[in-house]
């Protein structure tokens, strides 16, 4: 993922520092730091897909599968 992505989507979830960042999507804090660091030098970051679509679904307010009545 390209960095500048990546930092319109913490500023679109206002999220500022590496542990905001593993709170949201369940990351440890070294891999949540990791990322960050390299966003700010300004790397391509490497994200699984199911990280990305995780991003896509927090941007939407979507809730986890398991709390919607179906």
């Amino acid at each position: 993922m390209d960095a500048q992505v990546l930092q319109n989507w913490l500023d679109h979830m206002g999220l500022k520092k590496g542990t905001d960042l593993s709170k949201a999507l369940g990351w440890n804090r070294n891999r949540a730091q990791e990322i960050i660091k390299a966003m700010k030098a300004g790397e391509a970051v490497e994200l699984k897909k199911v990280d990305e679509l995780a991003m896509s679904a927090l941007a939407q307010n979507l809730k986890p599968w398991s709390e919607y009545d179906r």
